[in-house]
């Protein structure tokens, strides 16, 4: 905690000596009225005023008893609820900015024993955290030392003010004192020396106590000379200040009660985490406890998900003083700002809201000794309070104003600056162009029938569907096309120049109605048979249907992408046939490879070369079915690449190996071109009950024969 001498600019002196000559705001005399007044040790007034001369409270009570303002300034907090300052102790904050960044911590000291170290002589005045904690109602706190067993004083600092000369309100407050683990590993083969190393630390701390003691008695005797660490350790010894003692098991927290109150110290327990299962022994000795562990996770595999949101209501109710801290953890700095969170939920687990308020006003003034001055509004008691829209236990409750010794305090702090820069950062551009929009106009190239009545198209490949589709589906397939080969303009020019197309079924259409499907039989057949056909060299229309692309409810296919599949066959025979004549050739053979090798069988993609290859695809892209009757467990790329890297290879030929994998529309990160789509107010796919019947029927019969 010692801080190292550095030569000072000039240019600093210089400005030192300009802020210096600027006067401070001085407290005055101001009349608040009109808040909803939370006196904490009193009723709450609503409305109620508040009355200031300098830095103390004059008069405090309701509305109706309001006195003659006089030459006093007048504050109207109508609207606003005024509570008095939180505290927050057992902190880091002041003494941790970042914990990854050493030169930024500064919580430690050398030396076990080191009762002399004070720790407001290491706060950082400067911290960004300090102004953050503030504006979220917080106008004091304790940093505490740590490193050793007795770790060194603390004091009391505003969270306000130019150094910590100025920001020290009450010092020393306590002395802090960290008990030894009490736990013993009874399987070790060193259970004993755990046993005799952990009696051997007890000792110490007793033995060091009872010097100090000795020390002050002998302070009347002739040639004393003094020592700075038993001089430090006189407040404690003669019983005028209290003791936090750092405890967390039952085991620690039951040792150090018994071993503080045998020898008449004032003992407080920090931390606290099982103080609740003795909670009797605690208010036995009208023990005091700063639970800092309203956050942790339940230490235990069997304790309640909750243990540690009720700990503190457990504790109240059998008669225990609590009071709230975040405690000294890696992230403790910057979650001082939380304060009154913890409060809040333990209110909402048995703590009445009253007592949790106090736990972080009140109750902590007491423990910490410093009551007369903080912790409530009343009457000769420090003007030390804010105003905020709301409960301080509420989370969307804001601080508006804050007073510390009777001045005024800015709220600013870097949470707001960075509010500020980015929310008023440069919008984005927004295309002023849909990449892939609808229109009712059809491809010119394309001699359609009437059936078809809006488009879209990716790179001049057609994309097409009757009225009853929804814009969404086109522009989802059209999403698809695009990042399937929006790359490979050559392969689009082919299918363009075949004739090619593709076209989406709405979820009430089935395939015969298609025009370019109308004369498959039996119509009933194939309408219940297939939601989606791809292209073949003499037909070119490859077919998909709405309810898959937008993963209606009912979909029938809604474990994988028919469209990709369906799509894959036209791009092998409508696209890479003509661009690449060696293409098929090697299909062909890899198929046949695999095929001798006992890939894929009895699986769909081993009917032909051409389902192998849209099963790869798929397989590519993320979207192949689970394991089941038609196929196996290769349904990422990666196990594509594993289970048959010759038809990985052929696959990446023509798709490349980026970084785009398929995903619903639901677990994408942005909705992108499907901005407005609501899934919930999607209509649901049903199968006819004629299709249905006619396809059983169908089967039954084509299985006799």
């Amino acid at each position: 905690m010692t801080k190292p001498k550095h030569f000072i600019p000039i240019s600093t002196i210089a400005a030192a000596a300009v802020f210096a000559s600027c006067p401070s705001a001085a407290a005055e005399d101001i009349l608040f009225t009109n808040a909803v007044l939370h006196t904490v040790s009193g009723p709450t007034h609503s409305p109620g005023f508040v009355l200031v001369a300098g830095d103390t409270i004059k008069a405090v009570g309701p509305a109706e008893q309001q006195p003659d303002a006089g030459e006093s300034k007048v504050i109207n907090l109508k609207g606003q609820q005024l509570f008095p300052g939180l505290i927050a102790p057992t902190t880091a904050l002041g003494l941790m900015e970042i914990p990854a960044v050493r030169a930024t911590v500064d919580t430690r000291e050398v030396g076990t024993y080191t009762p002399e170290v004070k720790s407001w002589l290491a706060v950082n005045p400067d911290s960004d955290l300090i102004p953050v904690a503030r504006a979220n109602g917080i106008t004091h706190f304790l940093p505490v030392p740590q490193g050793g067993t007795i770790t060194g004083q603390s004091g009391l600092m505003a969270t306000a003010g130019w150094g910590y000369e100025n920001m020290l309100t009450h010092s020393p407050v306590a002395l802090h004192l960290f008990w030894p683990s009490m736990n013993i590993n009874p399987t070790a083969d060193d259970a004993k020396k755990q046993a005799k190393e952990r009696d051997k630390r007890l000792k110490k701390i007793d033995d060091f106590f009872e010097e100090a003691r000795a020390y002050a008695k002998s302070q009347s005797a002739p040639g004393h000379k003094g020592v700075p660490s038993w001089d430090a350790m006189l407040p404690w010894v003669l019983g005028e200040k209290p003791l936090i003692i750092h405890a967390n098991s039952v085991m620690q927290i039951e040792s150090a009660v018994n071993w503080a109150i045998k020898r008449d110290w004032k003992p407080v327990i920090a931390g606290a985490r099982d103080a609740w299962q003795i909670a009797e022994l605690l208010t036995k000795h009208n023990v005091p406890v700063i639970f800092e562990h309203t956050f942790t996770l339940p230490t235990r595999d069997f304790d309640r998900y909750d243990i540690h949101f009720r700990a503190a209501g457990i504790l109240h109710k059998a008669g225990v003083k609590v009071a709230f801290s975040e405690g000294l953890a890696r992230f403790a700095s910057s979650n001082a700002r939380n304060l009154p969170y913890s409060a809040a939920q333990s209110a909402a687990h048995g703590l009445p809201q009253a007592v949790a308020l106090k736990g972080i006003t009140l109750h902590t003034a007491e423990i910490l000794g410093v009551a007369k001055r903080l912790g409530s509004i009343e009457v000769g008691k420090e003007a030390t309070f804010f105003t905020a829209n709301g409960d301080i236990l509420e989370i969307r409750t804001q601080v508006k104003q804050m007073w510390i010794a009777g001045k005024k305090v800015s709220l600013d702090n870097r949470h707001n600056h960075l509010y500020k820069k980015y929310r008023n950062r440069p919008k984005p551009k927004k295309s002023t162009e849909d990449k892939h929009a609808v229109s009712n106009k059809l491809p010119e190239h394309l001699d359609l029938p009437s059936f078809y009545r809006k488009s879209t198209s990716v790179n001049g490949f057609p994309i097409v569907s009757s009225n009853k589709v929804s814009d969404f589906a086109l522009k989802e397939a059209a999403y698809l096309v695009d990042h399937m080969i929006g790359h490979r303009q050559d392969i689009i020019n082919n299918m363009i120049k075949r004739n090619c197309r593709l076209v989406v079924m709405a979820h009430n259409e089935f395939t015969t109605q298609v025009p370019e499907h109308s004369g498959m039989t039996p119509a009933k057949f194939w309408d219940r048979r297939a939601r989606g056909l791809g292209s073949s060299r003499t037909d070119p229309v490859v077919s998909c249907a709405e309810e898959n692309l937008l993963c209606y409810p009912g979909d029938p296919y809604n474990t994988e992408n028919i469209m990709i599949h369906e799509f894959a066959h036209a791009i092998h025979l409508n696209g890479i046939y003509d661009v690449d004549t060696t293409f098929d050739k090697r299909l062909a053979e890899t198929y046949k490879t695999a095929m001798a090798k006992g890939l894929w069988k009895s699986k769909y993609a081993a009917n032909n070369k051409a389902e192998y290859w849209a099963e790869g695809v798929q397989s590519w892209f993320n979207t192949n079915r689970p394991p089941d009757h038609d196929h196996n467990h290769v349904d990422t790329r990666e196990e594509l690449k594993t289970y048959d890297p010759s038809l990985a290879k052929l696959v990446e030929e023509i798709f490349g190996d980026s970084e785009w994998r398929y995903k619903r529309p639901s677990q994408r990160k942005s909705p992108g071109h499907l901005q407005g789509f609501d899934p919930l107010k999607t209509p649901t796919f049903k199968w006819p009950k004629e299709l249905n019947d006619f396809y059983l029927k169908y089967i039954r019969n084509q299985n006799k024969t």
